[in-house]
């Protein structure tokens, strides 16, 4: 089984779980790309964000053992998507029921060196 499939089967639970408790639609995000800055701050920016929307996620519940009180707290939130998404950066954002949420940390699910999943913690 090829990396590509398992992250379309990955990808595919994820719609399947979302129609099931999303009233019949899957669950979907917005991450949020910044653009490139500005060479000089009197300087209009080079380009603004980009927005990759639709990507299907599922929410999960940040273990107690990632919990430190500093970067990650107990009122953070968790939320889980495949790893077709785009490779995502920290500083990027996400987009969710029409809220902006920072993110905090992702943790990658590999699989022989290929991202199958990413575990973003989220925070407002």
């Amino acid at each position: 089984m090829s990396a590509n499939s398992i992250i379309a089967d990955v990808e595919a639970a994820h719609r399947e779980v979302g129609e099931a408790v999303g009233n019949g639609k899957p669950f979907t995000v917005t991450l949020i790309e910044p653009g490139a800055g500005q060479t000089n701050p009197w300087d209009p920016p080079e380009s603004g964000d980009i927005e990759h929307g639709g990507i299907v996620a599922t929410i999960g519940t940040v273990p107690d053992r990632w919990i430190d009180g500093t970067l990650i707290r107990v009122d953070d939130e968790l939320i889980n998507i495949s790893g077709a998404a785009p490779q995502i950066e920290q500083d990027w954002r996400v987009r969710m029921n029409g809220l902006e949420y920072a993110i905090q940390a992702i943790r990658k699910q590999n699989d022989g060196g290929v991202v199958l999943r990413y575990n973003l913690v989220l925070r407002r």
